[in-house]
């Protein structure tokens, strides 16, 4: 045999010996390769395993527009529970440039429901999950930042002013409203997810700069008592004083953010012209662990359940709106 085929014998142990061969080639496809166990007694079928130089996305070909988003930059604020799963869910959809935004540092506490892992603890966020994400998908170019958006919200401006899409998964309603309202001044769409009423209900949300997109407390303001659901956000783990034991399940945290990704992806690519990465609508509700308690149209009571609704105008004086566009 091994005068016959062409392949490598390696030596792997006293009496034992592995042989592997090209057994077949055709002109555009790579080889396969199979392998032996060779012993003076018997000859024993073997798995391998080839590293490829077209392994990843890559391997999709033209059913994937990796060219398309290779070429996208988008930025993530907030990288915390929710945050860190989309980072590493848009990475993983091909996405070639990243700004991770967040001035945090991973707790002890945190590892219940994040993406990274007890070497991370002490690490500020965007480091570790830029370190993380270059490992994993070595395509994906990163930029990783301690700014508050809040408190250094002119420095975040300026990390924004090259990114195609903005997406916000902060805690804390003053940090979201912020993450509007520059992204509304910068004329750039933005996505924000969050969970609300202790993780009874994801909430998604997108923000075109259109003159029919109203921002967030415009949106607030259109539906009356959903002001209420927005103290949850307000709880003082929430601003950082202190910490409350988690109400959330670590697993649809997760889900929220790779949904949250998925919408990010598909607004890029129905920017391009792909009409079948429409939404269904511009705000997503979805059913965790749904009460039926919260106002209309948040009032969703099946679990896994995910209501769409178009977005809301701008209200009559709004500072944000008004001066934007």
């Amino acid at each position: 045999m091994r005068g016959r085929l062409p392949g490598v014998l390696f030596q792997i142990g006293p009496g034992l010996r592995y042989y592997a061969v090209i057994v077949s080639k055709l002109d555009d496809e790579p080889p396969v390769w199979t392998g032996w166990i060779v012993t003076s007694e018997e000859v024993i079928p073997m798995q391998i395993d080839v590293e490829r130089d077209d392994e990843g996305l890559s391997t999709l070909g033209t059913r994937w527009p990796l060219n398309r988003l290779h070429q996208s930059h988008v930025a993530v604020i907030g990288v915390g529970s929710i945050g860190s799963a989309t980072a590493a869910s848009i990475a993983a959809h091909g996405v070639g440039s990243l700004t991770l935004i967040d001035p945090d540092r991973l707790e002890f506490h945190n590892l219940v429901r994040h993406q990274l892992g007890r070497s991370d603890v002490g690490k500020y966020k965007t480091h570790a999950m830029a370190d993380a994400i270059r490992q994993r998908y070595p395509t994906t170019t990163v930029n990783a930042t301690t700014d508050d958006v809040v408190w250094g919200t002119d420095s975040v401006r300026t990390a924004l002013h090259d990114v195609d899409i903005i997406v916000g998964a902060t805690d804390g309603v003053v940090p979201r409203r912020t993450i509007i309202h520059t992204s509304r001044r910068l004329k750039k769409t933005a996505l924000l997810g969050c969970v609300l009423m202790d993780g009874a209900l994801g909430e998604i949300m997108r923000f075109r700069p259109a003159r029919s997109h109203g921002c967030l407390e415009c949106r607030r303001r259109t539906h009356s008592g959903l002001f209420t659901l927005d103290d949850s956000l307000e709880m003082p783990y929430g601003t950082g004083t202190e910490h409350l034991p988690m109400t959330a399940i670590g697993t649809d945290l997760e889900l929220l953010g790779r949904l949250l990704a998925k919408a990010t992806v598909a607004s890029i690519l129905e920017s391009a012209g792909m009409a079948d990465q429409r939404l269904a609508g511009e705000t997503a509700i979805v059913g965790l662990r749904p009460t039926g308690n919260a106002p209309a149209p948040y009032d969703v009571t099946r679990t896994g359940e995910v209501r769409w609704l178009p977005a809301d105008p701008p209200q009559p004086g709004c500072p944000t709106c008004d001066q934007a566009l």
